[in-house]
């Protein structure tokens, strides 16, 4: 596999895992006063994970075609 497709992948993860810890964050202390910001908040969530699902997946189609 290509080097820079494997630091694509890697460097998508880091920032995944930067975006979860901030979000996280985020749900501990802004949102405990409004409502609306907690539902924000796991909406990124969700699109974190599914970002995560289909980065994964495509370093797995990568690798097995590869």
């Amino acid at each position: 596999m290509a080097p820079y497709i494997q630091w694509m992948v890697y460097i998508g993860m880091v920032v995944s895992v930067i975006l979860v810890i901030y979000n996280g964050f985020l749900m501990v202390t802004k949102s405990i006063n409004k409502e609306g910001d907690f539902g924000k908040v796991k909406k990124n969530l969700g699109y974190i994970a599914m970002g995560i699902i289909l980065l994964t997946g495509f370093y797995s189609i990568i690798k097995l075609v590869v």
